[in-house]
């Protein structure tokens, strides 16, 4: 498991913190949570019309779908490549996507998919179940960053014409939000991995290219630049709603508003779009804002090896000092939301949880206490200068002082060195929760940033990792968080971030999935006729 960092310094995503990982678990939530004009029908789109946004980098690895694996980029990858699974718009829910149908042996490890009929690659190949085998092999040996999500496979057969066989080493409960999550697995044309190779010869060739089965294809890509996609009229499902999209590389959030304003883009996404720039979009009847839910979750961590938070006495201290409640409302007011349990639970199961089992100690907080945020994230430094008052209110002193990204990665190396607390935000990568619990919390874990360790929380993860039954894994999930959140006072959740979306009237159609932060599903997007 590794961690991502957005890149871009000028802007939220562009220092955030987050970890790689999961939170949560499948749902039947059909809900986007959107607000605003977020639909459209068909009907009302010109279906000529080129949609035009921005995004602050192109993701490490460009377009090879190996390599990827970042904040920036998503949309692009989800718009020309697909899987054999998805997830629902707007939920966790798992659904069919190149795969029509699957079954799941009884012991757990072998996963038998029937390929939809019809499905062509942009360059006209035809899906087949070599086609998918292929790509799980380019994968597993490429061995890319987000190749740890199928690291159990052991085969991939072709079956038939119409059929793939996967079998596990062993059973894994989250195997199929692997393959649903947008770092799962992409099937690339076979003609296209014969022609540009595909081993370590083809990656210069897939970076800046690309030939999925998705609803766009891309005319071009360069780094730094951006990228032109076009309707593929060949796709096997819905047709998109516009005839081009553009995705200009702005650095700079301040760029990206000014060209909405201007009308050179017409709308943006996410980490452009802080609280209190919200504010002045809101009401304005020139756009339109749209907000959509994601697992995107700001918290406390406090650093558990040295004083004072060594004694979790004084942690509890630290934590019942804090009106968590006002801080979140001055800061973020309605966008940060607590989250549904359908997206994060059962690990960090409430972000009220040591809220709603109010933490009392009698410990004194006597010496100062040291707290870092990432100095790029407005949000996360406005939080802290209200805690700071907070507890300068009850006679605690808290010594604020803003770090990079880069820096944060060292924490773990030497938590003495590390602050007493801090401010992180984290992510999924799938809606399967162990995918977020064991980097974050398992001891030594090079992304567990303040290097929290309890062997009782370790020997709860090992137990959940091995069971064949859902509901009782994420039980042990739950102990878990209990003894992370509560009886080691460790963390406090505050909530999750949703997905602002700003977009000149008469554009419309955003569609998400909690999962994948800061990611629409371009395809959807349309303009009316006379926006």
């Amino acid at each position: 498991m590794t961690m991502k960092l957005a890149r871009g310094v000028a802007t939220l995503l562009a220092a955030a913190l987050v970890v790689a990982g999961c939170g949560g678990t499948s749902s039947n939530n059909d809900s986007t949570g959107s607000t605003g004009s977020g639909g459209g029908t068909s009907a009302s789109f010109d279906a000529e019309a080129t949609i035009r946004t921005a995004q602050f980098g192109d993701g490490v690895g460009g377009m090879d779908p190996e390599i990827w694996y970042d904040l920036n980029g998503g949309s692009l990858h989800t718009a020309v490549y697909e899987g054999l699974l998805r997830y629902k718009t707007g939920t966790t829910e798992i659904e069919p996507a190149l795969a029509e149908s699957y079954e799941v042996s009884r012991d757990g490890r072998t996963y038998t998919f029937k390929l939809r009929q019809g499905v062509r690659f942009h360059d006209g190949t035809p899906l087949t179940p070599e086609a998918v085998a292929g790509s799980f092999a380019r994968r597993a040996a490429l061995r890319g960053p987000s190749a740890y999500l199928t690291a159990g496979v052991a085969d991939v057969r072709p079956r038939g014409s119409d059929t793939v066989v996967i079998k596990l080493r062993s059973p894994e409960i989250g195997f199929l939000d692997a393959l649903a999550s947008i770092y799962g697995p992409r099937v690339i044309s076979p003609a296209a991995l014969r022609a540009h190779g595909a081993g370590e010869d083809g990656k210069r060739w897939f970076a800046s290219n690309a030939v999925g089965t998705g609803p766009l294809r891309l005319l071009s890509f360069r780094l730094g630049d951006g990228a032109t996609l076009e309707r593929f009229d060949g796709y096997w499902g819905e047709q998109a709603k516009a005839k081009r999209y553009e995705v200009d590389t702005l650095p700079s959030s301040g760029e990206q508003q000014l060209q909405l304003r201007s009308g050179q883009l017409d709308y943006l996404s996410g980490g452009s779009l802080q609280p209190a720039q919200l504010k002045a979009f809101d009401g304005n009847p020139r756009y339109e804002v749209t907000r959509l839910d994601q697992a995107f979750r700001p918290m406390l961590v406090l650093n558990t090896n040295k004083p004072p938070f060594d004694d979790v006495e004084k942690r509890k201290a630290f934590v019942a000092a804090l009106d968590v409640d006002a801080a979140i409302r001055q800061v973020w007011g309605d966008e940060l939301m607590e989250a549904p349990t359908s997206y994060i639970s059962p690990f960090l199961l409430d972000p009220a949880l040591n809220r709603i089992e109010p933490l009392t100690s009698d410990a004194a907080l006597d010496e100062p206490v040291t707290f870092e945020y990432v100095g790029a994230i407005q949000s996360h430094r406005q939080f802290s200068e209200v805690i700071q008052q907070q507890l300068r209110d009850e006679d605690v002193e808290l010594r604020l002082s803003a770090t990079t990204g880069g820096e944060v990665f060292s924490w773990p190396q030497d938590v003495q060195k590390a602050p007493n607390a801090a401010i992180v935000t984290v992510y999924g990568d799938s809606a399967y929760v162990q995918s977020l619990v064991d980097p974050f919390f398992r001891t030594g874990s090079a992304v567990n940033f303040l290097g929290y360790s309890n062997r009782t929380v370790d020997a709860t993860l090992d137990e959940a990792a091995i069971q064949t039954d859902r509901d009782k894994a994420l039980q042990l999930f739950a102990d878990a968080n209990r003894i992370v959140a509560v009886d080691d006072a460790s963390i406090i959740p505050l909530g999750d971030l949703k997905q602002p979306i700003v977009a000149r009237r008469g554009v419309s159609g955003f569609q998400g999935t909690p999962t994948s932060i800061d990611v629409v599903q371009l395809a959807a997007i349309g303009k009316s006729a006379d926006a």
